[in-house]
């Protein structure tokens, strides 16, 4: 695929679901979906579905960064967050889920970028330990891209 030779890191973030299907039959590299709900948690047309979790996990440890806004964790409540990610790592594991915060102003979120330690406490509550902690919060994506960046 022409992107990945150029080095670009894909994200069918705000694509449809086939679309997103298209993009991971076509890749090489693992994709990130940089801000995603999660439709186990909320069923809504935007959120991922639990088949497009597993591919996109599986196409070489690709990365779901959970968004923090109520149609994507189903209220605005921060542990409904924890909640999703925990669904996620459940589901394909937890190197394989971050947060994926979308702070462009475009959605209300429960938060501001100055409290992201609220989530992290919110992971410790849902049962992750500190490693699994580190990854969500942004260790998976600086793993991910360091691997596909130094190609």
């Amino acid at each position: 695929m022409r992107m990945e030779e150029l080095g670009m890191v894909i994200d069918p973030a705000h694509a449809s679901p086939q679309m997103t299907e298209d993009v991971l039959s076509m890749a090489q590299n693992p994709v990130i979906v940089s801000h995603a709900g999660i439709k186990g948690i909320n069923d809504n047309n935007r959120n991922l579905g639990d088949d497009l979790i597993i591919k996109i996990a599986g196409k070489g440890g690709g990365i779901i960064g959970i968004g923090l806004w109520d149609t994507a964790t189903g209220s605005f409540d921060i542990q409904d967050i924890a909640r999703s990610v925990r669904y996620v790592a459940d589901l394909a594991g937890v190197e394989h889920v971050g947060i994926g915060s979308d702070f462009d102003g475009a959605v209300r979120m429960p938060l501001e970028s100055s409290q992201m330690a609220e989530i992290t406490e919110a992971l410790f509550r849902e049962g992750f330990d500190s490693q699994e902690t580190g990854l969500i919060m942004g260790g998976n994506f600086l793993n991910l891209l360091g691997t596909i960046l130094t190609q």
